[in-house]
């Protein structure tokens, strides 16, 4: 009779959604839809503009942190690593550049493949694809924010409904970027403890919610 090991599990549980952040950029909360439809992740943005520098193509775009809020939008300098056509759910094909940018997911730092793309009209402002959550995590469709909550006052900005300024929603990064990147603002703040929701029935576009 042969030898059956004892299961070996590595992988870190994440919910069906969750605030994430991209340290790379000084982007500190972004609230992000888990899926596992979409092979690369996606991240809203605009102004998407291609440049060169030193010989190598270069992307400038915007960062829109926020679901209902142009606050704190964050300008960004990355080399092109990729074009690729990506395929919607409704079957429309669009071609979309690519960047390497790194994701901070449950405490854990992952490098992902980019995709650029307008997200104004969609719920969450960024996607996680296969490609990151095949470097260590399982998804718990039943489960939300397993990673925890920023504070009251950044869940209102999320909102569109921000108090106290500016400054009571967020703070300059304290660490350095590195070489190849270039952001203009950032946040960096503290997370609270997780709390349950009910799973998706598929993207759809931004409707008005009192909950983040």
């Amino acid at each position: 009779m042969g030898y059956v090991s004892e299961p070996h599990y590595s992988s870190t549980t994440t919910g069906w959604r969750e605030w994430v952040s991209l340290p790379d950029i000084g982007v500190s909360w972004i609230k992000a839809k888990i899926d596992t439809g979409a092979q690369t992740s996606a991240l809203h943005a605009s102004a998407v503009e291609e440049f060169s520098r030193e010989g190598e193509t270069w992307v400038r775009f915007r960062v829109h942190p926020w679901q209902r809020s142009e606050d704190d939008a964050v300008t960004v300098e990355l080399p092109l690593h990729d074009r690729r056509t990506v395929r919607s759910s409704s079957g429309h094909a669009q071609d979309r550049l690519v960047v390497l940018m790194d994701i901070e997911l449950l405490g854990h730092r992952r490098q992902a493949e980019m995709t650029l793309a307008s997200r104004e009209e969609m719920v969450f402002r960024m996607l996680v694809g296969r490609e990151v959550l095949g470097q260590g995590f399982t998804v718990d469709p039943s489960a939300s924010y397993l990673g925890g909550r920023p504070p009251r006052e950044i869940r209102r900005r999320n909102r569109g409904r921000a108090e106290g300024g500016a400054e009571a929603a967020h703070s300059a990064a304290n660490s350095p970027l590195p070489s190849s990147a270039f952001m203009s603002s950032a946040g960096n703040l503290e997370s609270r403890p997780p709390s349950g929701d009910a799973p998706p029935r598929g993207e759809q576009p931004c409707r008005r919610s009192r909950r983040s």
